[in-house]
C-alpha cells in the first residue's frame, strides 16, 4: 500500500543540527563563513550550511568556541551528536563538515 513520501526539509535539517552543536561542551555561538560574529536575533540556525549530494546530506557548520576549550575534542563532538542525532530521522548525511573559525 502507498502511503505516500515523506520529506525533510533543509532547515529542519539545519534545525536539528544547530540544537546539538550548541551543546557540546566548548561551543561558544553560531558564526558566519566570514568569520563574523553571527548578530542576535538572526535565525539559530545561521552558520549552518545544507547540500544535498548523490551520497547524502553534506552539513557545514561554522561556529566559534570558548578559549581554554579543545577545538579538536569539540569538533569531534559535534560530529558525533550531529550524526547520531539525524539517524533517527533517516535522513543519510554523508559528512558533517566542521568550520571553528574563531575563539571567544
Amino acid at each position: 500500500m502507498d502511503r505516500g513520501i515523506v520529506t525533510v526539509s533543509d532547515t529542519a535539517v539545519k534545525q536539528i543540527a544547530a540544537y546539538f552543536i550548541k551543546k557540546c561542551t566548548g561551543f561558544a555561538e553560531m558564526t558566519d563563513k566570514t568569520k563574523k560574529r553571527i548578530i542576535i536575533g538572526r535565525s539559530d540556525t545561521s552558520g549552518i550550511y545544507v547540500k544535498n549530494t548523490r551520497e547524502g546530506v553534506v552539513i557545514d557548520a561554522y561556529f566559534a568556541c570558548l578559549y581554554g576549550a579543545d577545538p579538536t575534542a569539540l569538533a569531534k563532538e559535534a560530529q558525533d551528536k550531529v550524526f547520531n542525532a539525524n539517524e533517527g530521522t533517516g535522513i543519510k548525511i554523508s559528512k558533517v563538515n566542521i568550520h571553528i573559525n574563531s575563539v571567544k
